[in-house]
């Protein structure tokens, strides 16, 4: 609008001089007229006109071709990340708008973007279960760290590690890729059953049974199941899952093993049928549970 705006101003300008080189030549002889008018140039009626008029024109240019520059690097500029967490025992369903669904796990946050290319996950803490919709166009990439989990359709979990992320697949395949600094990046497919580690050494994959790894997601219904699991890794996914942690203070008590399932939300009831079974002893405050050799 300033760059047509300006170029009207050049309009007028042309037809203000010559009326200004008429209302000049009438009070000068006719010669005079005449060698003015024959001058190509804009008139000398309106002093400094002229440069005001191309002044605009070139600020009016720029900021056009600003406006375009602005315009583009905001088309190409990735779109804007939705952020979701859920707190200490919490678990969220996330529905997405291309038709996934995303289960958050306790403590847990993750940003979604999503574009006509791909739909991205970054997985910031904690661990989320993935129902992807297909669509072949857009992969589903969840990104943590070096790591990067892709599908098309397919359900997974991935969990967020200290030294890494655990890769868990129920349905469909799912493609894991490791990049590290110096190092070739590492590719692994796993299948159905698959449970993949990616960290620094690389990546491993175990092919466990579906029921296995059914049990592994019982977090969904908000459970732990555990079999023959040695007590300082049970307490470990207990604490996950409560403000108020479980401290094993004799470190010949973390060696026993357990099994059975739990409720993630009821940790004295956890170590009530422990005292029940072992010669354990428990002590609680308001923060801790403390065990130790009865």
């Amino acid at each position: 609008m300033r760059l047509q705006s300006a170029w009207s101003e050049a309009g007028r300008l042309k037809v203000l001089g010559r009326k200004g080189l008429l209302q000049l030549g009438e009070r000068r002889r006719p010669s005079a007229l005449c060698e003015l008018s024959a001058t190509p140039s804009l008139p000398r009626a309106i002093p400094g006109y002229q440069g005001r008029v191309w002044g605009a024109m070139g600020a009016s240019i720029a900021a056009s071709l600003l406006l375009a520059a602005v315009l583009a690097a905001w088309l190409s500029w990735p779109p804007a990340a939705t952020a979701y967490r859920t707190d200490i025992g919490g678990i969220s369903a996330i529905a997405v708008k291309d038709g996934s669904t995303i289960t958050l796990n306790t403590d847990s946050g993750i940003r979604i973007a999503l574009s006509d290319t791909e739909r991205r996950i970054d997985l910031d803490k904690g661990e989320a279960f993935f129902e992807v919709a297909k669509d072949p166009k857009r992969p589903f990439v969840v990104r943590v760290g070096d790591q990067r989990v892709i599908a098309v359709g397919t359900k997974f979990s991935v969990r967020r590690e200290q030294n890494g992320i655990r890769v868990i697949v129920t349905e469909g395949r799912v493609r894991v890729e490791h990049s590290a600094a110096h190092r070739p990046p590492e590719t692994a497919m796993i299948s159905p059953g698959g449970v993949a580690v990616a960290g620094i050494a690389g990546v491993l994959v175990q092919d466990k049974p579906l029921s296995d790894v059914e049990e592994r997601l019982s977090w969904r219904q908000g459970t732990l199941v555990f079999h023959d699991t040695s007590l300082t890794e049970a307490v470990a996914e207990f604490n996950r899952y409560n403000t108020r942690q479980i401290a094993i203070e004799d470190p010949d008590i973390g060696a026993l093993r357990i099994g059975g399932q739990f409720r993630t939300n009821n940790a004295q009831g956890f170590v009530r049928l422990l005292a029940d079974a072992f010669p354990i002893q428990i002590e609680v405050n308001d923060t801790r549970i403390s065990l130790r050799h009865r």
